[in-house]
């Protein structure tokens, strides 16, 4: 099929260049009620999205389309003409596509064993394992293993390639309390290595969680003076990808940014850095959807912005070297930021029912479904009923950091974060 395309382009000369992204996915699907299995999936896909670009009256227009598996040389020749008569229409200002580099593409190491049932079956033995509580139980289990190829072609020659498999466990566990009501939680995790311990202790935390909401208590402010709060993985992701994605292109590019090259954002040595591959990280790649090989770069130093980033157009719209667009990047932080727990009383925040973030104003909160009350004597009560809201661009100057670190989805960074400029209700 990508020779048919090839030739098709390349055939036409109204076309000024193209870009096609194949991706091929074999998967491996599990779906298990109350873990007994339902339903046992086998898929087998290739993914083709052709870009082309035409030239006109000094601008650059293009327009994409979806290759089907059904297509043929008429129905592709047709959709290249219907692509041309839309593109026409379109005044980009004019950007070349990525050339040719002599690089050498990072290496991703992702699970190696390619008997994608073997390892779903061994995933479901470490749920089974960790489902060991008590008036908490597993209602529905789907479980993902998947490789995917990914290709990357355009018209000046550049042909990239890489492939990952990742192992993704979706999970919903329901817990009952004294009273008979049940409360759901809801588990996402992905990894590219077969660690099931990682698996079962997952599991294990989002149980606890699950038995922790039953039991929860109003939260009453009186009672549970809070200086510091602390939380991780959503809030945590959401909080640091809003500060990484401030200083895209696009967002600099529509003056959209809060912060400019040069500006500190924190009064300590805090470093967030786009790398191709980090270990463990299930978004990495080792290029984009344009071409660009990713190659490690800083875009936060010691507090200080030095570095912009984003695609291959509006690089060149703003006149920067085009770094590309990262799925994994890391956040460092000094030791001296560094607390294993804040003093005594604080309020540890596990759960948010949507997480929210304003990039513009800063804004950051949500309503928390479970809290931990850390009190003065150390006594941890569940909490519930209470809802978090601050600014992250002032919260962040006085924040403290978990000494230990955490792999999430898309970053290393932090486990946890510790604030205290911010509003509890």
């Amino acid at each position: 099929m990508i020779n048919k395309i090839l030739k098709l382009l390349n055939d036409n000369k109204t076309i000024s260049d193209y870009e096609i992204n194949v991706t091929k996915t074999q998967a491996v699907q599990l779906f298990y009620v109350l873990n007994k299995l339902e339903t046992n999936r086998y898929t087998n896909n290739s993914d083709i999205s052709v870009t082309l670009y035409v030239d006109h009256d000094n601008f650059r227009g293009s327009c994409s389309f979806v290759v089907n598996a059904a297509d043929d040389e008429l129905s592709l020749t047709q959709k290249i003409s219907e692509a041309i008569t839309t593109a026409k229409s379109i005044n980009n200002k004019y950007f070349s596509l990525v050339k040719p580099v002599e690089q050498p593409l990072a290496k991703i190491s992702s699970i190696s064993n390619f008997n994608l049932s073997q390892i779903a079956t061994k995933c479901m033995d470490a749920i089974v394992e960790a489902d060991h509580f008590k008036d908490v139980w597993i209602n529905s289990t789907e479980i993902f293993v998947t490789n995917k190829e990914t290709r990357f072609i355009n018209s000046l020659g550049v042909d990239l390639s890489y492939s990952k498999t990742t192992l993704e466990v979706e999970l919903i566990p329901t817990a009952k309390n004294s009273k008979g009501e049940e409360f759901e939680f809801y588990l996402d995790v992905v990894q590219l290595d077969e660690d099931y311990s990682r698996v079962k202790s997952a599991v294990e935390d989002i149980l606890r969680n699950a038995k922790y909401r039953a039991e929860a208590v109003p939260y009453d402010n009186k009672t549970m003076p809070v200086k510091v709060v602390a939380y991780g993985d959503d809030m945590l992701t959401t909080c640091f990808g809003t500060l990484k994605n401030d200083l895209s292109y696009a967002n600099v590019l529509m003056q959209g940014n809060h912060y400019k090259k040069g500006t500190e954002i924190v009064p300590y040595n805090l470093g967030i850095t786009l790398k191709p591959t980090i270990s463990g990280v299930s978004s990495s790649k080792t290029f984009d959807e344009s071409g660009v090989v990713l190659l490690e770069t800083p875009l936060v130093k010691e507090g200080k912005v030095i570095n912009y980033f984003g695609g291959n157009r509006y690089g060149q719209y703003l006149g920067e070297k085009v770094t590309g667009n990262f799925g994994a990047y890391e956040v460092d932080v000094a030791s001296n930021r560094r607390i294993s727990e804040p003093n005594l009383p604080y309020m540890e925040l596990l759960n948010f029912s949507s997480p929210q973030m304003d990039e513009g104003s800063g804004y950051f909160g949500g309503e928390v479904r479970l809290a931990l009350y850390h009190g003065i004597d150390g006594k941890i009560t569940p909490v519930t009923g209470l809802s978090l809201s601050g600014n992250l661009y002032k919260a962040i100057k006085s924040a403290y950091f978990s000494t230990n670190d955490k792999i999430y989805k898309n970053l290393k960074g932090p486990e946890k974060i510790f604030i205290t400029d911010f509003s509890l209700n």
